[in-house]
């Protein structure tokens, strides 16, 4: 790890902050900081795509170097020892704009350090319509994001989220004329390696909760079945979880965390632990008054929780996501606020949180320079 910045406690842990690391650049790349750890040990950076540069470290992530291909937002190691990546973009067909849907992806083996074997997906996802983001873009089909888990009986899940026939509530605050819906998160499961996936379960949708719905899952397996998800419900709203202990076939009721973030970020440690990773932004987009003034009165005044203000977080669990430490805040915030983390070797985490300051509207997103920062943290039982 690097020099100690700091030292806090939570959760019955004392955490040892280091000094604050940063991934290098392409252009604008990285877009957001996914991190990975291969199977070799290697560390991963990379962005949503499989044909976007990555870096790869081997120093637990104090240096990178470039490699000409990335990891897709997706990525799992399974036990045979080969990864499996996706794509967060899917497509449909020119003759069915209803599905079924085409992603694409790579394997990865034996030699991590070349592009893989690539493969295309078909995904059958009943309801699903094309999505208009938080940008007013069309942003393809039902996406793959950041999650895929391999069960014991090699069956592999994937979380993702999307629009739905059955869900046509608009978002709150964005403009009429983009036809934006609210977004429904869901988990679809592959027995054939990831080239053909299906509807498993919604894990959430409805047409209140925060100003887009239920978007951004991350999942991860606790075992024997039970599986913990938690998603964003907009850009001024709190994160919600939910669980399933049937391998994902039926989920809770979400529940707020009464935390406001996006694109929350969740591993289990090695030894058992839970982190929960978070960015806060302050929207600036004319539209985005709404969502703020949404968010002050029907979660700061209405549910007690906190203001809004632009940070990084991490929050731990000893009872596999049931309850959480108060949030330890690791970074300012500024701008998208994504983020990752990834335990590096037992005991030690990176968390990643992308910098940059951007323009909502379709023409002229994305802009700004961009920069992902990342923070070691040591975690150390207390006694």
């Amino acid at each position: 790890m690097t020099d100690t910045v700091r030292t806090t406690t939570a959760a019955g842990y004392t955490l040892t902050l280091g000094e604050r690391l940063h991934l290098p650049t392409v252009g604008s790349f990285p877009a957001d900081p996914f991190l990975h750890r291969l199977p070799n040990g290697h560390l991963m950076a990379h962005g949503y795509a499989c044909d976007i540069w990555g870096f790869q470290s081997t120093d637990q992530g104090r240096s990178w170097y470039v490699v000409p291909w990335g990891m897709g937002c997706s990525i799992v190691n399974c036990r045979d020892g080969s990864v499996l990546a996706m794509d967060y973009l899917t497509y449909p067909s020119d003759d069915a704009p209803s599905g079924p849907y085409f992603g694409r992806g790579r394997w990865l083996t034996p030699d991590y350090d070349n592009p893989g074997n690539p493969i295309q997906a078909t995904l059958h996802i009943p309801g699903a319509i094309p999505i208009v983001d938080d940008t007013g873009r069309y942003g393809g089909g039902p996406s793959f994001w950041r999650s895929i888990v391999e069960l014991d009986d090699g069956t592999l899940l994937a979380s993702g989220y999307g629009n739905f026939e059955h869900n046509d509530a608009p978002p709150l605050g964005y403009p009429a004329e983009w036809g934006m819906r609210r977004f429904e998160s869901f988990v679809m499961e592959s027995g054939d390696r990831g080239r053909t996936w299906r509807l498993r379960a919604i894990i959430a949708g409805d047409r209140m909760t925060g100003q887009e719905g239920f978007g951004e899952p991350v999942m991860i397996h606790l075992g024997g079945g039970e599986l913990l998800a938690v998603m964003r419900t907009g850009r001024a709203a709190p994160l919600y979880q939910v669980r399933s202990l049937d391998h994902g076939y039926t989920w809770s009721q979400p529940e707020s965390l009464h935390v406001p973030g996006v694109d929350p970020s969740l591993i289990q440690l090695s030894d058992g632990t839970v982190v929960l990773g978070w960015g806060t932004r302050v929207p600036d987009a004319p539209w985005d008054r709404a969502n703020l003034d949404d968010y002050q009165t029907r979660y700061v005044e209405g549910e007690g929780d906190p203001p809004l203000t632009p940070a990084g977080f991490i929050a731990l669990s000893t009872d596999g996501g049931r309850s959480y430490s108060q949030p330890i805040q690791l970074d300012e915030g500024i701008g998208q606020s994504y983020t990752a983390l990834l335990e590096t070797q037992p005991g030690e985490i990176l968390f990643g949180i992308r910098h940059n300051w951007r323009k909502y509207t379709p023409t002229e997103w994305p802009t700004g320079e961009g920069r992902s920062y990342l923070y070691p943290v040591r975690l150390e039982r207390e006694g």
